[in-house]
C-alpha cells in the first residue's frame, strides 16, 4: 500500500519585524478521513500553528515524523491505529514526552488513557474544544478561568 503524505505548512516565513519571537509550536495530524484533515489542519493554522498532516501512521513508524509539539491522531486508521502508534510513540520517546491528544468517533477513552494518550476527544469534534485542548498542552493553561465541572467527562481528562 502506497502511502499518501499530505503536508500542509503555515503561513509565509516571518517577516523581519518578527526576528527574535519565538518558533512557531509545530502540530502534527494523523487522519485518515481527508476531509476531516483538511479542517483539522486549516483550522490549527488560522490560530498560528505549523501544522503537518498525514493520511497514514507509517510516517511515524518510519520515523519520518520530525519533532512535533503535539500529535493529535485519528483511533481507527487502516494499517496501524492510533493506540498502536501511542504506544510507539510512549517507548520510542527517548526521555521528551510530546504530548498526544486522540480523536475518535468509538469509544476507546480507557484504552487510548492506557497506551499514554494524554487527551481523548470523541467525533465529531467541536472546534472551540479541541483549540482549548491544543493550548493547553502546547502554549501552556488557559488564560481564561474554565469552570471544569461545566464540561463533559471527556474534557475533564484533557489536563
Amino acid at each position: 500500500m502506497r502511502e499518501r503524505k499530505l503536508s500542509v505548512t503555515t503561513s509565509p516565513e516571518p517577516s523581519p519585524a518578527d526576528a527574535g519571537t519565538s518558533r512557531k509550536k509545530k502540530i502534527l495530524i494523523v487522519e485518515d478521513d481527508q476531509d476531516m484533515l483538511s479542517i483539522l489542519c486549516k483550522v490549527l493554522q488560522d490560530k498560528g500553528y505549523e501544522v503537518l498532516g498525514l493520511p497514514s501512521a507509517m510516517a511515524i513508524v518510519d520515523g519520518l515524523h520530525g519533532d512535533p509539539d503535539l500529535f493529535i491522531l485519528d483511533k481507527n486508521m487502516d494499517v496501524i491505529d492510533g493506540i498502536a502508534v501511542s504506544k510507539y510513540l510512549r517507548l520510542k520517546s527517548g526521555g521528551r514526552r510530546v504530548p498526544i491528544v486522540m480523536i475518535s468517533g468509538s469509544d476507546s477513552q480507557a484504552r487510548a488513557k492506557a497506551a499514554g494518550v494524554d487527551c481523548y476527544l470523541e467525533k465529531p469534534i467541536d472546534v472551540k474544544r479541541l483549540l482549548a485542548v491544543v493550548q493547553h498542552y502546547i502554549d501552556g493553561p488557559l488564560p481564561i478561568a474554565i469552570d471544569r465541572s461545566s464540561l463533559p467527562d471527556d474534557t475533564r481528562l484533557c489536563g
